[in-house]
């Protein structure tokens, strides 16, 4: 039997923030419409036990903490919630200084591979690149997928990349060429300890 189960409406809303994702696109996953969603976020309406079993699913979090039974199994507390202007320009920068890292390690071969598999139209992903136009939030975790660090993205913790995720660059001189990305990735990650260090001493 579906059982209807009450769910946090916040909680629902800060991870699906969190993660980046749209209403539109979170509801076409798990199968409701884009009000009943909406609904659900409002805590205007109930939910089946199918429908909590996908919402865990798609947003990487725990049935009890969507139900309130669990403080843990979430978001950060410091989800993205309301994007203001400033911060939409900071993630904007955060999440280009992962590509373009991600770029230099071979991860991302090119800017139409990355447009192609995040299904993003190549001319949108350029002025975003080119800081004309603000990154999109629902990029972010097909970035994430490439190896890039989501809490730095959102929350400027390192660090940059989760680089157990990101594959060696190939081709001739491949030893020093890995040398040359590791002390690169190095030097950038201490440059942002060092700033930060200097905003919170």
């Amino acid at each position: 039997m579906n059982e209807v189960i009450k769910l946090r409406g916040e909680r629902v809303k800060q991870a699906r923030k969190y993660r980046g994702i749209s209403q539109l696109t979170l509801s076409e996953k798990i199968g409701v419409s884009q009000s009943n969603l909406s609904f659900i976020e409002a805590d205007r309406h109930n939910s089946s036990s199918e429908t909590v079993r996908l919402l865990s699913e798609e947003l990487g979090v725990t049935e009890e903490w969507l139900t309130g039974e669990s403080m843990d199994g979430g978001v950060p507390n410091s989800a993205v919630a309301n994007v203001k202007q400033i911060e939409r320009e900071d993630i904007s920068n955060r999440f280009i200084d992962c590509y373009d890292r991600l770029k230099t390690l071979g991860v991302i071969e090119n800017d139409a591979d990355f447009a192609e598999f995040a299904n993003i139209p190549r001319s949108t992903l350029s002025l975003a690149l080119a800081k004309k136009n603000p990154v999109s939030l629902e990029w972010v975790p097909f970035l994430e997928e490439k190896g890039a660090n989501r809490d730095y993205i959102y929350n400027n913790m390192l660090p940059i990349l989760k680089m157990s995720r990101t594959k060696r660059v190939s081709g001739t001189d491949e030893v020093a060429k890995n040398i040359m990305v590791l002390v690169q990735t190095i030097e950038e990650d201490m440059k942002l300890l060092k700033s930060y260090l200097s905003q919170v001493l």
